[in-house]
């Protein structure tokens, strides 16, 4: 056994931080569907205030859970790419449930498809450039059809 395999527990350290890196890019995914999905509830319920206000904070929290979890990881990446000894904590680190519950899995899945779906209609777009109503309804409606 090797030093390194001695120190990160058998596992290449390259190997750990590469797959943090791919993790922290399924979460941005995962963000922007729950983005879109939310802006997508909020157009389904635009004529209901009570059903729009629940929505937004129901939604504003998990997004902004997402993003400080997000943040947090960014930063124990960059960590570790200099100080190996973090290798660790990237191991320990949890980013919030996204499966779990038949809720979660739900969310999950439609925010997967409403990103491929995006990434499919305006490839190139900057993601989180506002789509207008039609263009939104567009995107619910392709995104629809692979449920």
């Amino acid at each position: 056994m090797g030093i390194m395999s001695f120190l990160f527990g058998g596992r290449n350290p390259v190997e750990i931080i590469r797959r943090f890196e791919q993790e922290i890019l399924e979460q941005h995914d995962q963000l922007f569907g729950i983005y879109l999905y939310a802006n997508g509830l909020l157009l389904l319920y635009s004529d209901q205030a009570d059903v729009r206000e629940a929505t937004q904070s129901s939604f504003k929290e998990i997004l902004e859970r997402g993003n400080r979890a997000i943040q947090s990881a960014e930063s124990l990446l960059q960590k570790a790419k200099t100080n190996p000894s973090y290798i660790g904590d990237i191991q320990r680190f949890r980013f919030p449930p996204t499966r779990g519950n038949p809720m979660l899995d739900e969310m999950t899945s439609r925010a997967h498809i409403l990103v491929r779906t995006y990434s499919q209609m305006f490839p190139g777009r900057p993601r989180y450039e506002e789509l207008s109503e039609d263009e939104h309804k567009a995107l619910i409606y392709a995104a629809s059809q692979q449920l």
